[in-house]
């Protein structure tokens, strides 16, 4: 959270905050860190590449916003190390967003990707054979906390 704080702080109004979400599906409550931005007519550019009518969507042209850091960044709040590869959790999307983020995966960056589902819910699982090309792509914007999530699956 601080090292997107860091790169975001001239966006925010007030430092990162803790609260707490009720999930309804599982009854549960959990914590989570809350990053808050001003309002800047520059920004409704990203937004409607993610929200459309209130809905979390996927355009086509994020494949020119995904980044190696913006791949990096996703990983480090979405991504599960597996037993071989890794999984980039993508439940609140369709399968045919997610069919279009594995196609900017696979074109951008050659990466081997499928879905896996869990839960019924579509994921993006990037194969083993593609650990090595990602460490390189996100290696150098990975913080240490997160470097746990690429080293399964290595390879020599």
């Amino acid at each position: 959270m601080w090292t997107v704080f860091k790169e975001l702080a001239h966006y925010c109004n007030s430092l990162p905050r803790f609260d707490f979400l009720f999930l309804k599906i599982t009854g549960k409550r959990y914590g989570q860190l809350i990053l808050e931005t001003r309002s800047y007519s520059v920004m409704n550019i990203l937004y409607t590449l993610f929200i459309k009518d209130g809905k979390k969507i996927i355009k086509e042209d994020l494949f020119f916003y995904l980044s190696p850091i913006a791949l990096a960044y996703w990983i480090m709040s979405d991504g599960v190390s597996t037993k071989y590869g890794l999984t980039i959790c993508t439940d609140n999307y369709f399968v045919t967003e997610v069919v279009r983020l594995i196609n900017i995966l696979i074109i951008r960056y050659d990466l081997n990707c499928s879905i896996h589902y869990c839960k019924g819910l579509p994921r993006i699982y990037i194969k083993a054979s593609s650990l090595n090309k990602l460490r390189t792509i996100i290696s150098p914007h990975i913080i240490p906390f997160s470097i746990y999530k690429l080293q399964k699956g290595k390879t020599k």
